[in-house]
């Protein structure tokens, strides 16, 4: 079996935003779904956005 699990970030390009809306997204993959979060709340902790 080939193991090639990813994630991805994706930065959406908003001129302004009002109220609350979706920014980007972080997309995992894995054997399971539980080992896919895990894998996008890390990539999460390491995200820093600079404005």
């Amino acid at each position: 079996m080939i193991k090639c699990w990813k994630k991805s970030v994706l930065i959406f390009g908003k001129g302004e935003v009002n109220g609350h809306r979706r920014l980007g997204v972080i997309l995992a993959r894995d054997e399971n779904t539980e080992k896919a979060l895990a894998k996008a709340e890390r990539a999460y902790a390491k995200l820093a956005v600079q404005l």
